[in-house]
């Protein structure tokens, strides 16, 4: 039995050509761009209770609804790259949500970074 060298060779190319392919292949979690409503309050949360403006160690939220889903969560303030909330004032903002390729165990799995303001509302009697 010969073994044809150039044969060999080639069929050795194909395969490492087709796993580079592969390998280099996006997975589709490219991220999606939402609109999220954002409340003019944070909320108050964190690990230390009971939760107050004067504790240090207390974590304020953004209270959100995305306006396709009516979906409703909270985020922790600083969450949304590049969006400098005021509180007091209503929020219209897109933002670009893209999964982590490798979360932590107990971390955040999206990133979140502002595309626009829409809107900048001042709200009264807060």
């Amino acid at each position: 039995m010969s073994i044809n060298l150039p044969k060999c060779l080639l069929l050795l190319a194909c395969f490492f050509s087709l796993t580079l392919t592969i390998s280099c292949r996006k997975d589709g979690k490219s991220g999606k761009i939402v609109t999220m409503n954002v409340a003019p309050k944070l909320l108050i949360g964190g690990a230390a209770p009971p939760a107050s403006p004067n504790n240090p160690d207390t974590v304020y939220y953004y209270n959100i609804i995305e306006d396709n889903s009516n979906q409703k969560y909270v985020l922790a303030k600083g969450t949304i790259q590049g969006f400098d909330y005021v509180e007091g004032y209503q929020y219209k903002i897109k933002v670009q949500i893209t999964p982590l390729a490798k979360p932590m165990a107990d971390g955040p799995i999206d990133t979140y970074s502002l595309i626009e303001v829409l809107s900048k509302t001042k709200v009264d009697g807060l």
